[in-house]
């Protein structure tokens, strides 16, 4: 009874930190963060989601720019709630969507990580993230990326509960999930594809050739299994409900977008998106790569659904950074679970002062994002942009000066590996000690 006592009284300080750390974040954001001005307040993409929000709360034919126009699941909220002052409904709608993220992120992270102050350091990353969708709503409200990332965390959670405890009512949630989420976002489908893999069906590598002879690698498609493909499906129905429902006015074609960026978007560049959304840290999960391949082996629907989102970061589009934050869910658990075995190596001052630093800067902790257009010079970056003053595309690595993110790209790597050489030494000098 203690020790129940003990985990729910830890359980209630993580969420009240969680919380308290996030209205702080949205109070400051709300007072500090000007929104943009560029096209009324609605942005690029969001110029396409007013539309669509507009037409809805007039009745009307949805018919706007593909694949914009597909995404009615949150132009339908706002047009449903806030129909006379859409553009502070998107706001509100996405505020919402963030308060859901966060407390969904910090019961996903409850799933693997059993340190609760792990936990509580990794949600408050993604809350205070300057790129995050937490924060970045104030600046950018016209966007559906809010309620993307509440339904991947609700899919991620029911898939992992399907694994211990298997029954159609976890199967029909996450039914009802893949139909919803498309309408926010195609790339909702992600959540069905990883589900089919919830068994685990790949073989190991040194099998993988002697299992394909026999098809046990296609045992996801056996009779017993076939129940697994059931949110796909729905999925499939929600993509065609939306084609019926609305309708573009572009040529827009998914296969030539992707044609397109796999071959437009160079390495260096696509690189150097990775540290921008996840700074050093990204570092962590390299230097566990052993303890986490096995991680990742043993829990397959989350390779699956990491290696989807690298590939969607890949051909997307030019916001890879935003793709990349969608991966966040498990990007966030891959860092907490080598923080976890590397506790002994962290666990130095002057370590945590260099991880620490370069954080407030990466996650841009004390600086806010500039209207758009403006007429400043963007300063020479330290990891990103410390200013309030610069060019707002100079924080993207497709959209920026390439001087500014090459500088950035340097020094990124640079401290890479001055810190993958320290974890190095630090593994030797603990492992000279024990012995």
């Amino acid at each position: 009874m203690a020790i129940v006592n003990v985990e729910r009284n830890r359980t209630i300080l993580e969420i009240t930190i969680i919380l308290f750390v996030f209205i702080v974040v949205n109070i400051a954001s709300q007072v500090f963060q000007q929104p943009i001005s560029y096209n009324q307040g609605q942005g690029w993409d969001g110029t396409h989601y007013f539309q669509v929000a507009e037409q809805i709360s007039k009745g009307l034919k949805i018919r706007e720019d593909a694949p914009f126009v597909y995404r009615i699941g949150t132009p339908f909220l706002v047009a449903l709630f806030f129909k006379n002052n859409l553009l502070f409904g998107f706001k509100i709608v996405n505020i919402i969507a963030n308060l859901l993220s966060t407390i969904l992120l910090k019961f996903w992270l409850h799933l693997y990580l059993n340190n609760w102050r792990i936990r509580t350091f990794l949600v408050i990353l993604f809350i205070t993230h300057g790129l995050g969708s937490v924060r970045f709503t104030y600046f950018y409200p016209t966007l559906v990326d809010p309620w993307l990332i509440v339904i991947l965390l609700i899919g991620l959670i029911g898939i992992e509960r399907f694994r211990y405890r298997p029954c159609f009512s976890v199967v029909s949630l996450l039914g009802i999930v893949s139909f919803l989420g498309v309408m926010i976002r195609e790339s909702a489908l992600i959540i069905p594809i990883a589900f089919a893999f919830v068994t685990n069906p790949i073989p190991p590598f040194k099998n993988f050739f002697h299992s394909l002879s026999e098809l046990r690698i296609f045992q996801i498609i056996k009779k017993q299994y076939q129940i697994l493909f059931l949110p796909l499906l729905c999925a499939v129905l929600g993509i065609l409900l939306v084609k019926l429902l609305a309708s573009q006015n572009n040529d827009y074609s998914f296969m030539k977008a992707v044609i397109q960026w796999t071959y437009g978007k160079p390495t260096l560049t696509y690189l150097h998106s990775y540290f921008i959304t996840y700074g050093l840290f990204i570092i962590l999960p390299i230097y566990s790569w052993r303890t986490l391949n096995k991680f990742l082996w043993r829990n397959q629907f989350i390779l699956i659904y990491l290696l989807g989102m690298i590939v969607l970061s890949r051909i997307g589009g030019a916001d890879t950074e935003r793709f990349l934050f969608w991966a966040m869910p498990v990007v966030y658990l891959l860092i907490g679970i080598a923080i976890q075995e590397n506790k002994i190596l962290l666990n130095s001052p002057w370590v945590l002062l260099f991880l620490v630093i370069s954080l407030i800067c990466s996650q841009r902790l004390f600086w806010i994002i500039p209207n758009y257009p403006n007429s400043f010079l963007t300063p020479i970056p330290f990891l990103t942009i410390l200013s309030n003053k610069f060019q707002y595309l100079d924080l993207f690595s497709w959209y920026g000066k390439r001087v500014i993110q090459a500088i950035s790209l340097f020094q990124y790597l640079f401290l890479s590996t001055i810190l993958l050489l320290w974890l190095n030494h630090r593994a030797k000098v603990t492992k000279l000690t024990k012995d």
